[in-house]
This record gives structure tokens, sequence and C-alpha cells, in this order.
């Protein structure tokens, strides 16, 4: 991509590269399917000529640091979180090329997973919970996911 990867998400990909493909394998924070590599170089693509497209009308929609490494799901990229790879700053994009804030850095995002996930009862947002060996955040809504979904303790 020729842009700056910091070390937090070098890290993070060296330790998962990618989430499993099944559905509902979303366990980051939020609900995020931590996307593999492939699908950061397509969804970086797709958001970098997307602000060329909109760059005539003075929308931005995309900077040239942001880096994509969680989406809705594996299979799902049309929005999803970035780490700006200048300032740290982890960001959510929408298909609709709406970005927002959404944490400090990628420290404070993953230590707030770790948090929740070390004492779910203080977990602000969903409960993370595991259904079919995968960690959710909050019941699914799908019927069958939410059957064998049992909270973390």
């Amino acid at each position: 991509m020729g842009v700056h990867v910091s070390d937090g998400v070098k890290a993070l990909w060296r330790m998962r590269a990618g989430t499993d493909s099944m559905a509902s394998a979303v366990f980051m924070l939020g609900n995020w399917a931590l996307v593999g590599l492939d699908s950061v170089a397509a969804v970086y693509r797709e958001r970098m000529l997307f602000q060329r497209q909109n760059e005539a009308q003075g929308y931005m929609t995309w900077k040239t640091p942001w880096i994509p490494f969680c989406s809705y799901t594996v299979t799902d990229t049309s929005y999803g979180l970035c780490v700006d790879g200048e300032s740290g700053t982890v960001w959510g994009w929408e298909e609709t090329a709406v970005v927002t804030p959404r944490f400090d850095s990628l420290t404070d995002y993953l230590e707030e997973m770790a948090d929740a996930l070390e004492a779910p009862g203080l977990a602000v947002g969903p409960m993370p919970g595991v259904a079919r060996g995968a960690l959710l955040w909050g019941e699914p809504s799908d019927p069958a996911v939410k059957e064998e979904w049992v909270p973390l303790a």
C-alpha cells in the first residue's frame, strides 16, 4: 500500500492476521471481524479510489495513512475500523463515506477489549460471550447462534 504501518498493527497481524471465515467470527470488541491482509489491501484500494472520485466535489472520504484492520464480517467490508498510521487514532468508516473517531489509539481499543474480557461484568457495551467456538459481543441476533451463546462470567 506504500503507507507506514504502526508497530501495534504489525504486532496484531503477527498474532492473528484475520478472522476465521465463519460468518459469526467477529471476536474483536464491538463485534468487528479482524480482516486478513488480502482484504486490508483490497479495502484500502477501494477506499482510496472512492476518495479520488470524490475529491473533485470537495469530499474527504479516506486519507492515505488510514489502514483498515476490522470490518463488519470477514466477507462484508462495507464498513469497519481503520487506524491512522500517523496519529494512531482508530476511526470507524461506513460505505456512505462517514468517518468518525472511535478510540485515541489501537492500544486503547485493545486495552478496552482486554478489560472487558478480564472483568465481563464491568464491560461498557455488550457483554462478551462464546458461541460455536467464537468470541461474540452481546447476544447474537441469529436464533441458531443465540441458542449456543454463553456469556463469559
